[in-house]
């Protein structure tokens, strides 16, 4: 079950930089700098959205990810 932005914003952040997943995305971040040119458009087929090369599923998670800290900052802000 994913937590909700209550049961994260009652953690501290000392705990929440611990966290595995953060761990993972700081290893994930670091493997994509080390990718050549012709590994960024290296790619395979999304069920629905076709072709997709590494480069534009990053690009699409990038988005998502700054999409939800959209949401964080207008939730926090008494804004959602």
């Amino acid at each position: 079950m994913m937590p909700t932005l209550d049961d994260v914003a009652k953690q501290p952040l000392e705990q929440l930089v611990r966290r595995p997943d953060l761990k993972t995305m700081a290893g994930l971040l670091a493997h994509l700098a080390s990718l050549s040119p012709q590994q960024w458009q290296r790619g395979g087929i999304h069920p629905t959205r076709g072709r997709m090369t590494v480069e534009d599923f990053v690009t699409t998670i990038a988005w998502h990810d700054d999409n939800h800290l959209d949401q964080l900052r207008r939730a926090l802000d008494g804004r959602a």
